[in-house]
């Protein structure tokens, strides 16, 4: 006669890939008793009242519509017709009801500039060394997260060329060293 192994290896199963039974408190007896050794703990900790909920994380933008005028007053200093703004990434903590918490992890800069040559490298690099300071000026209690994020250059010379360098902030910081023109635009523009 043969023997149908599957239904023994279940609870082992269950044992060997860390009890991800996370949202159950109770273990069926029918489990506890096909390994007599194990002690299950829940990976994590059910609601202590009915009441509660636990939320799923989701990654979110958040629009900052003061920190974005700001910085687009900033910018059109240099370029009347430029267009900035600042934007928040992190995570929505998103309950069952709907209804959802937001949790910055940075601050990131996005900027458009008209340039005349989108191969003139001395001159992209300079828009860069002229809009970093801007943002270093910023002060720290108007960025949210705790994170350094980034500032998104965008060069375009109509809609369909341009050209899209990203400068993480704390790289600029530590590596940039005073550097212009196309020695700048190539420390951010090429590839690792």
């Amino acid at each position: 006669m043969k023997q149908n192994w599957i239904p023994r290896f279940i609870p082992w199963i269950i044992f060997l890939t860390g009890f991800v039974i996370q949202e159950c408190s109770v273990i069926p007896d029918y489990i506890r008793t096909q390994i007599p050794s194990a002690t299950f703990t829940p990976l994590v900790n059910p609601p202590s009242t009915a009441t509660e909920d636990v939320c799923g994380f989701v990654w979110a933008y958040k629009d900052l519509p003061d920190l974005s005028k700001l910085f687009q007053k900033k910018v059109q200093a240099y370029q009347l017709d430029a267009n900035a703004r600042a934007q928040a990434f992190g995570e929505d903590c998103v309950y069952s009801n709907g209804k959802s918490e937001f949790h910055a992890l940075e601050t990131d800069f996005y900027v458009t500039l008209m340039v005349d040559d989108l191969s003139d490298e001395d001159e992209l690099g300079d828009w860069i060394s002229r809009i970093m300071p801007e943002l270093e000026k910023i002060p720290r209690d108007k960025l949210m997260g705790p994170q350094e994020g980034f500032c998104e250059f965008k060069f375009t010379q109509n809609d369909d060329e341009f050209v899209i360098v990203r400068v993480p902030l704390d790289k600029y910081q530590t590596e940039a060293n005073r550097l212009k023109g196309a020695e700048l635009y190539r420390l951010f523009s090429e590839k690792p």
